[in-house]
């Protein structure tokens, strides 16, 4: 069979025979005995490449083979084989070679034929081959004609197109360092080597890869490599997870977008600079987080100052009756708008109210964080089309004088608002207090009026329904 001179033995490729006629010939001709061998053997290489009508030629055939007739269907995309033959056949799968086991198989050959070679060179061999023997031999065979005496890991990078281990490290020093001008002239110097770009992309994909397994299991990386370089562990400790995560997602993306593209390097210099832009980006919200964060911070010292000096005042206690009134607190300094309010009820709408409520919640995100800490315990009591009335209860009632008084605040709400729906409201906050008083303030207006005009009751009813909705509770008195 090695020889090639067993004619019970017929190999047939597929790839290039994969007609009907192709399969009926084997049809034919697998009806007679086998010449020398017990079995007459068909080897159909590349099967998934067969038409849907040779498959349906070849199905009768597997279905009743002959007794003395065995086919072997060899693939590597198994998914492309129609069901009605894989359910007529034994499975079974070949694995790829790891890494390690394909170094020691081309170091025991290099040893019997007494050529020198890099221990470096045998992993890039190796790693080219992506598990295959066969494609590991004929790239060691291409490397030894290459060499000089010995096998060294520039033939190996000739032969396989791969990236030296110090060029992907420095590309990604510069990433690390933030320095564009030299990880882009590490590339420029590296494609006019000859390397490809797409090759350029899948080596540093595959480092990254082994920088994130190295991160969480060193031993894995260790036991594969038998010796990692200083620069790797370096690498390793400097790119966080994240940052990994982000240069493996934008060259996917350059990978993907490179099979379109007429200039690989421009697509390689694009997502470099797009890959530091974005660095530079997170370190700048890094910074402004910090920043409101310890705005925040300072927010919540000035609170726990406030309650103090509240618990503080509301302890005092004395039967003295000549002694001095308690000190309000600071909230109760803030000056209700009930006047505006009052006025502004009569055209409160509750459709645009509750389109308010239901933007709300992507309003607030659109606030800084120290922003968003002044919104708390609080609900949209009435809403027109260019004021909207806030109601904080009693507990956090000093947060609407601190809101009343932030005009920033006020005006980033507005644009916010306007953002969202069609209208840009002024913010106008109060406390429950002062809400229940313009509530009973405006229902005697109102029933002032219905007394002089009953008429007018339904209407106010009607009226009362629209701008509260369900939380007016209708009684006949």
């Amino acid at each position: 069979i090695t020889n090639g001179s067993l004619n019970d033995v017929i190999e047939i490729d597929a790839a290039s025979n994969n007609g009907v006629e192709d399969v009926r010939v084997i049809r034919d001709t697998s009806i007679f005995p086998p010449t020398i061998a017990d079995y007459k053997v068909y080897i159909i290489d590349e099967v998934h490449m067969l038409s849907t009508a040779a498959f349906n030629a070849l199905l009768k055939t597997l279905e009743e083979p002959p007794s003395n007739v065995v086919f072997i269907l060899a693939t590597t995309e198994v998914h492309k084989v129609p069901a009605t033959i894989l359910s007529r056949a034994q499975r079974f799968d070949f694995k790829k070679i790891t890494t390690l086991d394909i170094v020691e198989h081309l170091r025991y050959i290099l040893t019997q034929l007494n050529v020198a070679y890099e221990e470096e060179a045998l992993f890039i061999i190796a790693r080219s081959a992506q598990g295959g023997m066969r494609d590991a031999l004929s790239i060691l065979d291409m490397a030894i004609i290459y060499s000089d005496e010995k096998v060294s890991v520039q033939d190996a990078n000739s032969v396989t197109g791969s990236l030296t281990y110090e060029n992907m490290e420095k590309y990604l020093v510069a990433i690390v360092e933030k320095n564009t001008q030299e990880a882009l002239h590490l590339i420029e110097e590296i494609l006019a080597q000859g390397k490809e770009a797409k090759r350029f992309l899948e080596d540093v994909l595959l480092y990254l890869r082994d920088l994130l397994l190295y991160q969480q299991a060193p031993k894995m990386i260790e036991e594969k490599f038998a010796q990692v370089r200083p620069t790797f562990i370096e690498l390793s400790q400097q790119l966080t997870t994240a940052k990994i995560f982000k240069i493996i997602e934008v060259f996917n993306t350059t990978n993907q977008e490179i099979r379109f593209s007429n200039n690989a390097q421009i697509q390689l210099e694009v997502a470099t600079v797009k890959i530091l832009d974005e660095a530079q980006t997170i370190q700048t919200t890094d910074s402004a987080s910090q920043q409101e964060i310890d705005i925040l911070k300072q927010d919540i010292l000035v609170l726990q100052k406030e309650i103090v000096e509240l618990r503080k005042n509301g302890t005092q206690t004395t039967s003295a009756k000549k002694q001095k009134p308690v000190k309000q607190a600071p909230s109760s300094s803030y000056k209700e708008p009930v006047e505006r309010v009052l006025n502004i009820l009569p055209t409160a709408n509750k459709a645009i109210k509750e389109e308010f409520k239901n933007v709300w919640g992507d309003l607030l995100n659109m606030l800084t964080i120290p922003q968003k800490a002044n919104f708390m315990q609080y609900s949209i009591g009435a809403a027109t089309p260019t004021q909207v009335v806030l109601v904080y209860q009693k507990e956090v009632a000093f947060l609407a004088g601190k809101v009343a008084g932030d005009e920033e605040l006020k005006e980033a709400v507005k644009h916010g608002l306007a953002r969202l729906t069609q209208y840009s409201p002024e913010l106008i906050p109060m406390t429950t207090e002062g809400w229940s008083e313009v509530l009973e303030l405006f229902k005697g207006n109102n029933t002032q009026n219905q007394e002089e005009a009953p008429e007018a009751k339904d209407d106010f009813v009607d009226r009362a329904m629209e701008m509260f909705g369900d939380v007016v509770d209708i009684k006949d008195e």
